[in-house]
């Protein structure tokens, strides 16, 4: 049941990360995200059916920590979805996940005593050095603005919110009910990037951007598979090792490069493909070693 928890929420994630691209290059990152968690109040509401007032009253409780969640995971969105506009979704969702992952051995060693053998540190070199072969190479897509270091610069500071915020659902799905977590984790995202937006306005003048009902209806049913990846997320959380979870995620990085090869025509070249299925089978073995 924990393997198969994994998979379905790596899928789960994947497509609706890729059937929202076509969004996130109409408009800015922070509007988007807004769009997206806010929706999640509505269309994740099964994971609080399966949960008792009770979890949910314990889930409430951690309040603070779901605000500096949200908040991380606010930054995060506006940043990545950002990111889109400027680098092919395969080589961003890439470079990503491999900058989590060597986030998560200071984080592991930091937050829980763990110290990675000398094989760890090797992999990591090996991702780090993947990310910059795939870095280098131009891709041919006249769709995207031709800012490819500034999209990757963007990946990867988006792996820092991200970690925060994922670290604190492992953390609460651990403590109390994990659907009923996962629930307020991504409602407490919706309400960060409120404040967000607020914020924008009141020092730039740059409110939300406006969309029409057709629009807000097609992030909300991209943004739909969240439902299972979230819920299915957590739960493999509270089942199994944190490690194996992420490792079993990365298998995002295939999925994501195909559905931007099919659907938006960023196909990549033999030596990019080869960049990511050396990081992704660095990711997972550094999972296990």
């Amino acid at each position: 049941m924990f393997y198969l928890l994994a998979v379905s929420s790596m899928l789960g994630y994947a497509l609706q990360n890729a059937l929202l691209v076509r969004y996130a290059r109409r408009m800015d990152g922070l509007s988007l995200a807004f769009y997206r968690n806010i929706s999640f109040l509505v269309t994740l509401l099964p994971l609080l059916f399966l949960s008792s007032p009770q979890e949910i009253a314990a889930v409430l409780s951690h309040w603070k920590v779901l605000l500096l969640s949200g908040i991380a995971g606010g930054v995060y969105l506006a940043i990545v979805f950002e990111s889109y506009r400027f680098i092919p979704i395969g080589i961003g969702h890439t470079i990503k996940r491999a900058t989590i992952n060597a986030l998560m051995v200071p984080s592991g060693l930091l937050l829980y005593g763990e110290l990675p053998p000398p094989a760890g540190f090797l992999l990591i070199a090996i991702i780090v050095l993947s990310c910059i072969w795939l870095s280098v190479q131009r891709v041919d897509t006249p769709h995207i603005s031709q800012k490819l270091l500034l999209g990757i610069s963007l990946s990867i500071l988006a792996s820092f919110p991200v970690v925060i915020t994922n670290i604190i659902l492992a953390d609460m799905s651990r403590t109390v009910d994990p659907l009923a977590s996962s629930y307020f984790w991504e409602a407490a995202i919706g309400i960060a990037t409120t404040v967000i937006i607020l914020l924008r306005w009141v020092l730039l003048r740059r409110g939300l951007t406006r969309i029409d009902s057709h629009t807000v209806l097609g992030i909300t049913a991209a943004a739909s598979p969240t439902l299972i990846g979230t819920g299915c997320y957590a739960l493999a959380l509270s089942m199994g090792p944190i490690a194996i979870v992420s490792a079993i995620g990365s298998g995002s990085l295939i999925i994501t490069g195909i559905c931007g090869w099919l659907w938006y025509h960023e196909k990549l070249s033999r030596s990019q493909w080869a960049a990511m299925v050396l990081i992704l089978v660095a990711i997972v073995w550094l999972k296990f070693v």
